[in-house]
């Protein structure tokens, strides 16, 4: 039977982790432990970072705010003491910076290939994912924000657990690739274009789905929970009777643009199976949604799904 994912809490039985509880440790150890185990699964790893990591910490230089985040982060590194993701010696480094010519400065003298972005970086933040990712430096953070902007992979506090936030486009524009059983456990976001001017944004859509003029420039990111909501109508995907007999499962994600009319007319695979994505493909021509209306007008809507196929 297959199932639309909705974000998934991790759960403490598998990553061990249970924030509150009695000598578990703060909220920011809790999410670096995770932190560190979702690394484990870069399947990139070996090839990408064969030396190991060297994580700058980064926060604003001058705000007392961003500081104190770093402080807390860095706190929980000499609490966890030495680090090791598939073998491989992490080291994490403060980098407080006031520009993105401060970032690179750090990133050469020491040799980071990856960032942790503390909150209260404010207007800085997509300048510096944008350094990262021309640098293949995998962005990591506490901030969901981050991860809207394009981080790669945020741990987020919820319920006193850890919640993985993954963004794929951005991971593979990093250098990662992370395993299926990572995908199954973490919300999918995508990158919002909002901080961007508008002629940029009708070049990505436009680039990915074709939209042109007005229609692009209209379009709005809205998250798999609010598209789920607006269904109409449509099936679901059926389990493609070769897969079922060979009892194969998969994950697959789509990024997908609804139209003002509410008809899904852009469908783009991030992570795909030749197997499955027929069957997602015909089963999306059938979905229609209530129309999204700004200022009392139709504008078409794009989110990204998980779909998930296993066998019973």
């Amino acid at each position: 039977m297959q199932k639309i994912v909705s974000p998934v809490v991790v759960s403490a039985v598998l990553l061990g982790l249970a924030v509150g509880a009695a000598g578990s440790g703060t909220m920011n150890e809790a999410k670096l432990r995770t932190l560190l185990q979702t690394l484990s699964y870069d399947k990139n790893l070996a090839s990408e970072r064969a030396g190991g990591f060297r994580i700058g910490v980064v926060s604003l230089a001058g705000s007392p705010d961003s500081k104190s985040a770093a402080s807390g982060v860095m706190a929980a590194v000499r609490a966890l003491g030495d680090q090791k993701v598939g073998g491989l010696p992490v080291a994490w480094v403060p980098v407080p910076v006031a520009d993105v010519r401060e970032l690179e400065a750090a990133v050469r003298a020491r040799r980071l290939n990856a960032m942790f972005l503390c909150s209260g970086l404010g207007d800085l933040t997509r300048p510096l994912i944008a350094f990262a990712r021309s640098h293949r430096l995998l962005v990591m953070t506490g901030e969901l924000a981050h991860v809207e902007a394009g981080a790669a992979v945020g741990f987020l506090p919820a319920g006193g657990r850890v919640q993985i936030v993954l963004n794929p486009e951005a991971a593979r524009a990093q250098g990662a690739s992370f395993d299926s059983r990572i995908l199954r456990l973490a919300r999918i976001v995508s990158t919002i274009q909002a901080g961007k001017g508008r002629s940029d944004e009708e070049d990505d859509l436009g680039g990915e789905f074709g939209l042109m003029g007005d229609e692009a420039a209209a379009a709005l990111y809205q998250t798999p929970e609010v598209i789920k909501g607006r269904r109409i109508a449509g099936d679901e995907p059926e389990y493609p009777k070769v897969a079922r007999v060979a009892r194969i499962s998969a994950t697959l994600i789509v990024k997908l643009y609804i139209d003002p009319e509410g008809k899904v007319t852009n469908v783009k695979f991030l992570k795909t199976h030749e197997v499955f994505e027929p069957a997602i493909r015909k089963a999306l021509e059938t979905w229609k949604f209530s129309p999204h209306l700004v200022n009392d007008r139709p504008v078409g809507t794009y989110t990204v799904y998980k779909f998930e196929f296993r066998p019973r």
